[in-house]
């Protein structure tokens, strides 16, 4: 758990870099308590992990049918949820090609 919590506290893969940067007198971000910052960053990750899983099953073909429209529903569900995620925190955000 703690190599997670490390991972996830990376300064290449976080956006609280400049949590506490002030520009012109005013905080750039809303100041956040590190536990909520924590809980998107694991919540983000746990929702990647799946998605690319999804994709990686679906670009191999390694499944067909029936099985093949539920991992394509799953990932567009996955790739939803991170875009609302990120939304929700007011963070910059793309719009997922599986949402256009």
């Amino acid at each position: 758990m703690m190599k997670l919590i490390k991972k996830l506290m990376d300064k290449n893969n976080c956006y609280d870099l400049f949590q506490k940067a002030v520009v012109g007198g005013k905080r750039f971000f809303e100041d956040k308590p590190i536990q909520k910052i924590l809980e998107y960053k694991f919540n983000r990750r746990r929702l990647y992990d799946m998605y690319a899983r999804c994709r990686f099953s679906v670009s191999m073909r390694s499944v067909d049918n029936e099985l093949f429209v539920m991992l394509l529903l799953r990932s567009i569900e996955l790739s939803r949820e991170m875009f609302v995620l990120e939304i929700e925190q007011g963070l910059e955000t793309i719009i997922p090609k599986e949402l256009s």
